[in-house]
């Protein structure tokens, strides 16, 4: 809906006509070179074996399907503290998703087609059941600053 600003044509025709979402809209996110993402790709390197390869694409590409794997779910996922803070999300890159879709929408910027959006009942659940140390306000706003508005002010992130 949102790569390529939402320009969804091919020669002039539309390649779709309406969409479907489950499970969810669009979540903010950090560009592809961005601090946080450095960790990401550092840890999957490191818990595959390629921390000291002087190619590490190139050692991470001739693993075996089971040790890259479990390196790459070795990073913060959906069950883990820093659940709302995924490791793997579309990521800007300037040019295909040129900016977080959430300010691509914000924008305009986005394939004006119907729309379906849904979720399953309670699904929102899942991102807070391994934060259940978070009991008030301040923490929350604290844990929202820490790990996913990394470069939101403590007022903007109140005024949610």
């Amino acid at each position: 809906m949102a790569l390529y600003n939402g320009k969804n044509t091919y020669k002039g025709k539309p390649l779709f006509r309406a969409a479907i979402m489950d499970s969810g809209t669009m979540v903010p996110s950090d560009p592809v070179d961005c601090p946080k993402l450095e960790v990401v790709f550092n840890t999957v390197v490191t818990n595959a074996g390629c921390g000291g390869a002087t190619d590490k694409l190139a050692c991470l590409r001739s693993l075996d399907y089971t040790t890259y794997l479990n390196a790459a779910n070795s990073v913060p996922g959906i069950f883990g503290y820093n659940s709302v803070a995924l490791s793997y999300l579309p990521r800007p890159d300037g040019t295909v998703l040129t900016k977080s879709p959430d300010v691509l929408v914000a924008n305009g910027q986005y394939a004006k087609v119907p729309m379906i959006v849904g979720d399953q009942e309670d699904e929102g659940t899942l991102f807070s059941l391994s934060q259940s140390n978070i009991s008030t306000t301040d923490q929350v706003v604290q844990y929202f600053q820490t790990i996913f508005f990394n470069d939101a002010t403590t007022a903007q992130i109140q005024a949610l």
